[in-house]
């Protein structure tokens, strides 16, 4: 049980950063960065069944990084 509670807890926080870095990439035109953002997307809505525009429109998202205020 606490294996499992682990692999869901890396899992959310992989998905955490890949979120991160898809918006990071939101400021970038270039190819390569549309590629990275469509790669990010797909992975995270096989995984999830939830598009980005859904994950990032729900209250309970939050990114390490970013300050709690």
């Amino acid at each position: 049980m606490c294996q499992k509670q682990f692999t869901n807890a890396s899992t959310d926080m992989l998905d955490a950063r890949h979120l991160s870095i898809w918006i990071k990439l939101l400021s970038s035109k270039a190819l390569w960065a549309m590629s990275e953002r469509k790669s990010i997307a797909a992975m995270i809505l096989s995984k999830r069944k939830l598009t980005i525009n859904e994950i990032l429109s729900q209250n309970s998202y939050k990114i390490r990084e970013w300050p709690n205020h």
